[in-house]
């Protein structure tokens, strides 16, 4: 027979009983603790308050001869059996398990349970007992932190992402202002977004072609494209609408010569292609391709940024070419395109500064053109300005890759000529000639000669005491003829007398 244990015997001295009421009382009074007491077969023995209120009930003597299945989900009262059951034949308690429970008609909870085998007094087993907190606003408080965790990994990717959007855009919009060469600015901030094993810049030669004006990667052979023939790269340029090759074996309007000159500069096969115009003010100033490379996207999640990139890419090519233009204006006759005053007195300057440091000649011819007067009076200055291209033109065409031709004044013309010997008097025939022919339009024939003075660089001119001489000499040369018009010059070389 059994040991009979009186209450107190656990507690290692003799216990109030009253007491013990009075503490069980209280915690089974407690509305925040959910504790209770269970038979062997799962039935309800005894609750705390604070779980009938959780299960619903108006009163603990409600639950009373109950069970789970009563008041939960059947997955969670399936579960809570199965666990009680190994606590009771075990004797092994269940500690802190963190349950979801779903309870009839509620939301469900997160909950963790903590169970125990209920012993009488003799230390027989007579079913179990527990307690479970609700910890749903921690797990989901958790579960808040992780997804926010996660949310903050992946923004930081798309952060790093866009970062890096945002740089090549500025980088592009910053060429606009600074970069010495755009388009490889361009194509390489291009490549840099993209991941493009080759960036190309296509744009129109005016020959009626798409030709390539930069790149970045792989270094390229001279790629172009005929604008008339069908082709990607022009119905893009034509119909300024971006163009996703994403299978270039596969797409039948992918020129298969530009795969064969990719591939062979690459050294491996093509995945793809964005075709991207650049577009300003309506008009399209070029085409910009990105070659994918194998493994990569069809490249579609591009095409925005590439969009934003390409209105950048647009402005600064604008800006460039405007800049350009300006630059050539500063410098060249607009009229004829020969380089201005300006511009000569420095190309003269850099002549003088190579004769002296190598000891060379150098010769500077002043063409003043006779008789232009009367074309303009005669025939209206659009027929004038039509002579002065065409000397433009028959200068070009009568000197020197290395020579410099000027317009430096309403009819008057310079010529540089370097590493010459002698007098000049050669070059000066042959320019003369080039020019007193007659100069023909739709219905006129126009005569009109020239005056041409020569002067030799000596030791100490500098560029305006040479192109003085030479005035000097012109004026003397058409005084010496009479400026006939129509007429030969005169053979007559203006010098300075050699300096001591």
């Amino acid at each position: 027979m059994s040991e009979t244990h009186s209450p107190g015997d656990w507690y290692g001295a003799p216990v109030d009983e009253d007491l013990v009421r009075i503490c069980a009382h209280n915690l089974l009074a407690a509305v925040d603790e959910a504790i209770y007491f269970k038979d062997p077969q799962g039935r309800f023995l005894m609750i705390s308050r604070g779980q009938a209120l959780r299960l619903g009930a108006a009163s603990p003597a409600e639950v009373v001869g109950n069970s789970d299945v009563d008041y939960f989900g059947p997955e969670h009262a399936a579960k809570s059996a199965a666990d009680e059951e190994a606590v009771f034949r075990t004797g092994q308690p269940l500690v802190n398990s963190l349950e979801l429970i779903s309870m009839h008609g509620e939301h469900p909870k997160w909950v963790t349970a903590t169970k125990m085998v209920l012993r009488d007094f003799d230390g027989t087993p007579i079913g179990t007992f527990g307690i479970s907190h609700d910890v749903t606003r921690q797990v989901e408080a958790e579960h808040a932190a992780e997804a926010t965790s996660e949310a903050l990994a992946e923004s930081h990717a798309e952060l790093e992402r866009r970062a890096k959007e945002l740089t090549a855009i500025a980088e592009v919009a910053r060429a606009a202002y600074s970069a010495a060469d755009v388009r490889t600015t361009v194509c390489t901030a291009t490549r840099t977004l993209t991941g493009a094993a080759i960036v190309m810049l296509l744009e129109p030669n005016g020959n009626g072609q798409l030709a390539l004006t930069g790149h970045a990667g792989i270094p390229l052979p001279r790629v172009s494209t005929p604008l008339n023939q069908p082709s990607i790269a022009a119905a893009v340029y034509r119909s300024k609408t971006p163009r996703i090759v994403a299978d270039a074996y596969a797409d039948p309007d992918m020129s298969q010569s530009i795969v064969d000159v990719l591939e062979s500069a690459t050294g491996q096969q093509v995945r793809g292609a964005v075709f991207m115009p650049l577009v300003i003010d309506e008009k399209c100033l070029g085409v910009l391709v990105s070659v994918l490379p194998p493994g990569t996207p069809d490249g579609s999640e591009l095409v925005p940024v590439l969009q934003i990139l390409a209105q950048e890419a647009a402005t600064a090519l604008d800006r460039a070419d405007l800049l350009r233009r300006l630059q050539e204006q500063a410098t060249h006759d607009v009229l004829t395109g020969l380089s201005n005053r300006r511009a000569i007195l420095e190309l003269l300057d850099q002549s003088i500064a190579r004769a002296r440091r190598h000891n060379r000649g150098l010769g500077l011819f002043y063409l003043d053109l006779d008789g232009f007067k009367t074309v303009n009076d005669s025939y209206g200055h659009a027929a004038g300005d039509a002579v002065l291209v065409e000397v433009a033109n028959r200068l070009r065409e009568a000197t020197r890759l290395e020579d410099n031709v000027g317009r430096i004044g309403g009819d008057e013309f310079v010529v540089i000529c370097e590493d010459i010997s002698g007098a000049g008097d050669a070059i000066r025939t042959r320019l003369a000639e080039s020019i007193s022919k007659p100069f023909s339009g739709p219905s006129i024939e126009v005569p009109v000669g020239v005056s041409v003075g020569v002067a030799i660089w000596q030791p100490d001119d500098d560029a305006d005491a040479l192109l003085g001489r030479a005035d000097h000499a012109m004026y003397a040369d058409k005084a010496a003829r009479g400026a006939w018009p129509g007429s030969l010059p005169s053979s007559a070389v203006l010098r300075s007398k050699p300096r001591v």
